[in-house]
């Protein structure tokens, strides 16, 4: 869930005042520099040397926080999912007495947090006395370059003072843009943990010639099935099972035996690795999976309700889409 919530929070924060931050920056940069040439060339270019290697630095270390913030938001989720987990299962882990465990596993997803925000605050602090020192040898040259063509009487002292006061004017739209470039990190590896959730494809699609299935009467048939999770065994080995429409069947056995698989399988949550499953001898992998599910009741162990309608509401709209 933080990869749609508080990821995103700083993509938006820099897609709202970054353009506008940058261009009203940049215009100011290039217009103090103008300006610092008609005063006096050879200090104007003097003073812009060091721009290029603070954009340097700026962008180096933009890649290293950008890959510490990704680590950030990481170790935010699993902290996030660990406290969510320990709050809903309270009963269950109180049940256990299990309250120390979890104490000891809360205090290390935090410790992890605190060291990636800790490293951040690391890379963020060299990269600010990099920068600062920087744009203050920036005034310092334009200070001694300055005082020098003055001596040698090729700028006059008001042209040497309107030097100096175009020089703070010159670096506080770099000061802007390297607030906003230090603010970029934290919102583009947000923005790549979430484009990794939206541009994650589904296991299970319609083949290209599904049908839309008619209206079951309900004869179920799995016909030598099997099916094993990814890296592990097999769940299910040469399963067959005939459930008749109407009949009423229920699965017994320990945990673990493959009782909510083989339920799974029906509705196409995971698809079989042997075998066929058939309802009124459609095969259910040549039918759509929305008219499959349309016809499929689900009551899962952790009860989550999508609709906000009564039993009786639900009723009248099954009626209503199968007569």
């Amino acid at each position: 869930m933080s990869r749609m919530t508080t990821d995103l929070f700083e993509i938006g924060e820099v897609a709202h005042h970054g353009p506008e931050d940058i261009f009203i920056s940049v215009m100011s940069l290039f217009g103090a520099f103008f300006i610092m040439l008609t005063i006096n060339v050879k200090l104007a270019v003097a003073t812009f040397v060091l721009v290029p290697i603070l954009t340097v630095l700026i962008v180096f270390f933009n890649k290293k926080m950008t890959k510490v913030n990704s680590q950030i938001f990481k170790t935010l989720g699993t902290f996030n999912a660990g406290v969510e987990n320990a709050i809903s299962g309270v009963r269950v882990v109180q049940a256990f007495a299990n309250e120390e465990y979890e104490r000891e596993r809360f205090a290390g997803l935090n410790g992890a947090y605190r060291q990636a925000k800790l490293m951040f605050y690391r890379v963020m602090g060299l990269s600010f006395s990099f920068n600062y020192f920087l744009m203050r040898l920036i005034t310092l040259f334009a200070l001694l370059f300055g005082a020098y063509f003055t001596i040698q009487d090729q700028m006059t002292y008001g042209q040497f003072v309107s030097f100096i006061l175009l020089t703070n004017v010159f670096i506080r739209p770099i000061e802007k843009i390297n607030a906003v470039i230090e603010s970029y990190p934290k919102g583009i590896a947000g923005f790549k943990r979430f484009l990794e959730i939206m541009d994650t494809k589904p296991d299970i699609v319609d083949k290209k010639d599904a049908k839309e299935a008619p209206v079951f009467r309900g004869d179920i048939h799995y016909q030598n099935v099997s099916f094993h999770y990814k890296t592990s065994r097999n769940v299910l080995t040469n399963i067959d099972l005939s459930i008749q429409a109407g009949e009423t069947v229920a699965f017994v056995g320990p945990s673990g035996a493959g009782k909510t698989t083989i339920c799974n399988l029906l509705p196409r949550f995971y698809e079989p690795t042997n075998g066929t499953i058939t309802i009124d001898d459609h095969d259910i992998k040549d039918l759509t999976l929305a008219s499959l599910r349309e016809q499929i009741g689900v009551v899962q162990q952790d009860v989550f309700f999508v609709f906000r309608f009564c039993a009786r509401e639900y009723c009248l709209r099954k009626i209503r889409c199968y007569g």
